[in-house]
């Protein structure tokens, strides 16, 4: 098969599958609150086509991932007004530490909570809910011929933290299901869960009432 070498000018962005913010601050500042998230699975195909690849799926190897990570060090976060997109005007956070994890590319860094509060306010009640989205440039892909883009290199220019509805890794878990909630208040300010919860609780009536007609049945029997 022939290699092609591809590159790609045009800068797109693949969503992250997961997005958590640690209570604890280690240095206490008014305008800085801490994050962690993963920003994307490694030496898997993306669930769909991110914006900006044409159409196709792409994958990133653990090595592609590894050349990139210095370039990830200083880069803003950004938000649009509906967490639905990108707006790259908007920079709420930036990125300040990041690493490889087996299959999961991590990211550490802060919000500006006193210049951004309605926003940061908004990240911190619906954490559950929400993803990173990285942004790349000067993408080189192994062969554009594939459905599936292989990415050789690539340039980090930023992320995004946006609703999970525009993930490229719908099918895969997230590392915000790993967070602990220690209050009843602190689960209730996380839709999600408990929507779930009430899911989960109006199932278990339902089977538990007809388990109790199927036992009735029985001892009429």
């Amino acid at each position: 098969m022939t290699i092609v070498r591809y590159r790609h000018k045009a800068s797109f962005s693949i969503d992250a599958i997961g997005f958590d913010m640690p209570d604890a601050v280690a240095e206490p500042h008014v305008n800085r609150v801490p994050f962690r998230g993963v920003l994307t699975r490694l030496n898997e195909a993306s669930t769909r086509p991110p914006n900006g690849a044409d159409g196709h799926r792409v994958f990133i190897s653990t090595e592609v991932a590894e050349a990139a990570l210095p370039t990830l060090i200083g880069m803003g976060v950004d938000v649009d007004t509906g967490f639905k997109d990108h707006d790259k005007r908007l920079k709420v956070g930036v990125i300040t530490n990041a690493y490889i994890e087996d299959d999961d590319l991590i990211v550490e860094g802060h919000l500006f909570q006193k210049d951004f509060e309605k926003e940061v306010h908004y990240i911190k009640n619906n954490k559950s809910s929400l993803w990173i989205s990285y942004e790349i440039s000067d993408v080189e892909v192994e062969n554009t011929a594939a459905p599936v883009w292989k990415l050789q290199r690539f340039t980090f220019t930023g992320g995004a933290i946006l609703r999970k509805s525009a993930a490229a890794y719908q099918d895969t878990s997230i590392a915000a299901s790993r967070q602990q909630i220690e209050s009843l208040e602190e689960f209730f300010a996380v839709p999600d869960l408990a929507e779930a919860l009430l899911a989960y609780v109006d199932l278990s009536r339902c089977a538990v009432a007809a388990y109790a007609q199927r036992r009735a049945y029985a001892h009429r029997g």
